[in-house]
């Protein structure tokens, strides 16, 4: 239906219930149908720069859900895009809206805006929330929310929110600081017996560029170490980044047979040497406990039981800032010894800014 100026009547397809008066209905539109998808509304027609007739927007209500006592709808506003009519917005009965681009384009924004007037009485954006799209390829794509918020005048991106839950913040787009959150974390045991292979109990991706000057990643780790084999069996220790290994140790050889479990607790630092784009460093501590009983529970307090307490240390380590790094920690017995257990019991590794 299109009512024109001139009080002209245009009826596109119908039956119409038209206009009508009384409470407070100005312009009523119906159509005799309950099939889901129908729709019913109005479009909007202007000219273009040769004065050709063209719809340049509509306003549409559409059947979601037609079940008698249980009716659902939505609201589809559709505008012209590049020549193309697109619906560009769409109000779901539950209170949803889906803002639409038609562009696969990568970095494109498109969001909603936030105005009110200044003391001139002018019109103004105080601020934006935006989707950005990252990646738009099939089967891998990638968002972002940005906020842009309006400072001495000018608008200006304060946050960004990445698609791997990564928090920036900062007035300067290109050198955001990164808030900190959990890298990693994982709260399922890894077991290592019965094996003479190395094997892999923490690894996790510290993402390119997250590292400035002040940063650290910190990873704590817990579990628990059984040796109850005749022949004392050796573990080898190995701290890796980026797959070379920083740091490298053997225990367990001089521990006397016990069918006691031995519980151990590391805690590892990871940051930039000395400002340096290219060169890290790492320190840390092994902590683990020896038999004496307690009065519930394992680890007698009243006792000196440290059966090891090393610090941990590694200068030097190649590692480029810029991109993705992986870090690896892993455990190699020098055996396969089905009485000799080292498990972890869980980790987090977090990012400090």
């Amino acid at each position: 239906m299109i009512l024109y100026d001139d009080g002209t009547l245009e009826l596109l397809r119908g039956p119409l219930s038209v206009i009508r008066s009384g409470s407070n209905v100005l312009l009523g539109v119906y159509r005799t149908n309950n099939t889901v998808g129908n729709q019913a509304g109005m479009e909007f027609f202007l000219q273009d720069s040769g004065s050709a007739k063209q719809q340049y927007g509509s306003l549409m209500s559409e059947i979601v859900v037609n079940t008698n006592g249980s009716e659902k709808g939505k609201t589809v506003i559709s505008n012209m895009d590049s020549g193309t009519l697109r619906a560009t917005q769409t109000f779901w009965n539950d209170g949803y809206i889906d803002l639409f681009r038609a562009s696969s384009t990568n970095f494109i924004e498109w969001g909603h805006g936030f105005k009110a007037l200044d003391t001139g009485s002018n019109e103004t954006y105080y601020g934006y929330n935006v989707m950005e799209l990252i990646d738009s390829t099939n089967g891998s794509e990638d968002g972002q929310f940005d906020w842009d918020v309006i400072r001495a005048g000018t608008l200006q991106r304060v946050m960004k929110l990445e698609a791997d839950g990564t928090l920036r913040l900062g007035l300067d787009t290109n050198n955001m600081r990164y808030v900190g959150s959990y890298i990693s974390t994982r709260a399922d045991h890894v077991n290592v017996i019965n094996t003479g292979a190395e094997t892999t109990i923490i690894n996790f991706t510290v993402k390119g560029g997250i590292m400035d000057v002040d940063s650290h990643v910190i990873v704590k780790a817990h579990g628990y170490l059984t040796q109850n084999s005749a022949t004392a069996t050796n573990y080898a220790l190995r701290i890796k980044v980026g797959g070379t290994t920083v740091y490298q140790d053997n225990f367990g050889g001089s521990h006397a047979q016990s069918a006691t479990v031995k519980p151990w607790y590391m805690e590892l630092r990871f940051y930039r040497s000395n400002q340096s784009s290219t060169t890290g460093r790492m320190v840390g501590f092994l902590a683990m406990q020896d038999t004496s009983a307690p009065t519930t529970g394992q680890g007698s307090i009243t006792d000196d039981e440290t059966l090891v307490n090393a610090n941990i240390r590694a200068q030097g380590i190649s590692w480029t800032f810029a991109n993705d790094t992986a870090i690896l920690v892993s455990i190699d017995m020098d055996q396969t010894q089905a009485a000799s257990e080292f498990q972890l019991d869980g980790y987090t590794a977090e990012f400090a800014p």
